[in-house]
């Protein structure tokens, strides 16, 4: 699953180790349809306020290079 902090990596990583990543995923199983989401997109935080989620995401991959 794609994740809120995985904009433009999961295409990447999905090279990489060769599996593939999805925005969502569905499948059957037990006579039930079941759907599978990371979840972010429920987030008020998130969607109220892209840009400054988008800063925070800049500057945690920042950090992250640093360590």
């Amino acid at each position: 699953m794609e994740g809120n902090h995985d904009l433009g990596l999961t295409d990447v990583m999905s090279h990489l180790v060769g599996v593939k990543v999805y925005q969502e995923y569905t499948w059957d199983y037990d006579g039930k349809k079941h759907l599978a989401v990371h979840g972010h997109q429920f987030d008020r935080f998130i969607v109220n306020n892209i840009l400054l989620s988008h800063v925070g995401t800049f500057l945690h991959l920042v950090l992250q290079s640093w360590t």
